[in-house]
């Protein structure tokens, strides 16, 4: 569900809060801590755009949930392994 939806089913009115931003990254019944670190990512820019206007406006850390996306280390294989893996 978008922000603007969600905060609106809750009946939010008022600055972007961090809990109401860790309420709305927790929401989906089907999230990880890398999706709820994505929705914080997602959500930062617009808590910036909005805290020109309004200075209560509070932004997430961007580690608050952990990290939104780690990259597996690759594998680096052998020469030999290489070399078995190229021959038919």
């Amino acid at each position: 569900m978008c922000f603007a939806r969600f905060s609106d089913q809750i009946g939010h009115s008022g600055p972007i809060t961090v809990e109401l931003a860790l309420r709305w990254a927790c929401s989906s019944s089907r999230s990880t801590a890398a999706t709820r670190a994505g929705r914080l990512k997602i959500l930062s820019p617009f808590a910036k755009y909005r805290l020109q206007f309004d200075p209560a406006t509070e932004i997430a850390s961007s580690g608050l949930c952990g990290p939104g996306y780690r990259r597996l280390t690759p594998h680096i294989y052998s020469e030999e392994v290489s070399a078995n893996l190229r021959t038919p």
